[in-house]
């Protein structure tokens, strides 16, 4: 799975989360149009989801937007949408080769009530049934090449901050940052599922 970086495009990237975790799966599924590279791939995709530079991207914009995608290219993928995944749903899909995208949302509980203050979507990478761990291809940042758990890609990767974000649009570089993960979550945004320290990573 390849690990593109949103940041890729200046001061206006920190909204472009969704269109460059798509682009993780379209890339991977040589789902692109002939002769286009990462970064336009990801700059034709904010214009099928109406991706605004400061809100971001709606899920509902993604679904019409794909829809609309391999519709014009002529490529034979859908879309399904999954609302609070169970942890097996998307442990099951992987295994079957199947993309996934998780939108994730972040709640805290303040004055006696939990209240979200913002989301990011990342691609996932892989999964381990026996732990609850998942590999995730974050647009945002790299972890796993700073020293949090998971693989980089080659072994000789250059360390943190040595790098443009450009370099991972060679996909043989990837950070797969890995997170444990809960069946139980106490926040109302996924009841079935958390990601553990996703915030620390």
């Amino acid at each position: 799975m390849p690990d593109f970086d949103q940041n890729q495009f200046g001061p206006d990237s920190s909204a472009l989360c969704a269109p460059t975790a798509v682009a993780n799966c379209l890339w991977w599924y040589d789902a692109v149009p002939e002769g286009m590279n990462p970064a336009d791939l990801i700059r034709l995709l904010c214009d099928y989801f109406h991706t605004d530079p400061d809100s971001g991207t709606y899920v509902d914009s993604i679904q019409s937007g794909l829809d609309r995608y391999f519709k014009d290219y002529g490529f034979n993928l859908y879309e399904n949408t999954f609302e609070q995944p169970y942890f097996e749903e998307m442990e099951d899909s992987l295994k079957r080769s199947q993309d996934i995208i998780l939108f994730l949302s972040f709640w805290q509980y303040i004055d006696e009530q939990w209240q979200c203050f913002g989301g990011h979507a990342v691609t996932m990478a892989g999964v381990c049934s026996e732990s609850l761990k998942v590999a995730l291809s974050d647009p945002g940042r790299d972890a796993a090449v700073g020293g949090w758990p998971g693989i980089v890609k080659p072994p000789e990767h250059p360390a943190p901050g040595t790098y443009p974000p450009t370099l991972h649009n060679d996909s043989t570089y990837v950070s797969h940052d890995m997170y444990a993960s809960d069946t139980i979550s106490p926040s109302p945004g996924n009841p079935h599922w958390q990601l553990l320290d996703y915030l620390q990573g």
